[in-house]
């Protein structure tokens, strides 16, 4: 919606400027003068413009009525999702146990994820979110040195790799709970739950508020490769509003992925996702699924 506006006000510029153009042009014309005709030309081809820019004005009114519509059918949706949720995912997730983690992405999505888990019946055990200065060119990541066992010197980026790492066997295997508490303590990393349980499901939670925040292939992508060396199913998530989307990144790593999880529709993805479904949920040009196709084929 804002994009068309934001095209009919370019086009509204484009056709004024012209036409002011050609009448400020005519109106210096000296009566008599042999560039009458010229300017004669000239307003007919304003009158022309002012014909295209109606066309285009009723072509973009009623592309705008047809995305109008489509929004209104995916609230409609979403509605239904609504109401749909709690029932149908109760119970999925009984007795499992699920690790969060926040590479980025708002605290709402964070919350969604837990809603949507508990109304699952899943057990968030392990949440661990990555700050923002875990990056492999930190410098302070010498500090880490001794409580990783490496020696002094060991360059950043490979300090860097062993925390990725650490996290990635700790939240899945529940081992290097003491190298975790040590990035906590150095604030690399916060976390909340116990580090000694084992987490076979894990949520990951992205998306970033600029480009200059973008991690995705630097911090999000070698994590999710970690993590399925070490068994883990993942499901990576992030906020419809993200500005720069994780989306492809997460896909590129074969894992399930939502792009609206503050959404009911986007909750019952994950939760269907961490049941065993694969797909791209969500509304993004990303996804391929608004909803689970085991719900579509529910009512066949």
């Amino acid at each position: 919606m804002i994009d068309l506006r934001h095209h009919i006000y370019s086009l509204v510029a484009v056709f004024l400027a012209l036409a002011l153009g050609i009448v400020i042009g005519a109106a210096f014309i000296a009566p008599g003068s042999s560039t009458l005709k010229d300017s004669a030309r000239g307003l007919a081809e304003v009158t022309k413009l002012e014909q295209r820019f109606n066309i285009l004005r009723s072509e973009i009114s009623q592309k705008q009525d047809a995305v109008a519509a489509a929004r209104a059918r995916l609230d409609r949706t979403e509605q239904v999702c609504k109401a749909l949720l709690p029932s149908t995912v109760a119970g999925r997730l009984t007795y499992r146990n699920v690790a969060i983690i926040q590479t980025s992405g708002s605290d709402e999505s964070v919350a969604a994820v837990r809603a949507a888990l508990a109304q699952a019946g899943a057990k968030v055990t392990t949440f661990v979110r990555i700050q923002g200065s875990l990056t492999p060119d930190n410098e302070e990541l010498a500090q880490m040195a001794q409580p990783f066992g490496k020696a002094a010197g060991t360059p950043p980026a490979d300090l860097f790799n062993t925390a990725l790492a650490s996290i990635a066997n700790c939240v899945v295997w529940a081992k290097d709970a003491d190298k975790v508490a040590a990035l906590e303590k150095a604030d690399f990393a916060s976390v909340s739950g116990p580090l000694n349980r084992w987490n076979r499901l894990v949520v990951i939670v992205g998306g970033a508020g600029s480009e200059g925040q973008n991690m995705a292939q630097i911090v999000d992508a070698p994590l999710i490769e970690l993590l399925q060396k070490k068994g883990a199913q993942i499901v990576g998530c992030e906020g419809f509003d993200a500005k720069v989307s994780y989306i492809g990144a997460y896909a590129g790593k074969g894992i399930s992925t939502v792009d609206n999880i503050e959404q009911a529709a986007g909750q019952l993805g994950l939760i269907y996702a961490l049941t065993g479904e694969h797909g791209s949920f969500g509304e993004k040009k990303t996804a391929d699924r608004l909803i689970p196709r085991t719900l579509e084929n529910a009512g066949n």
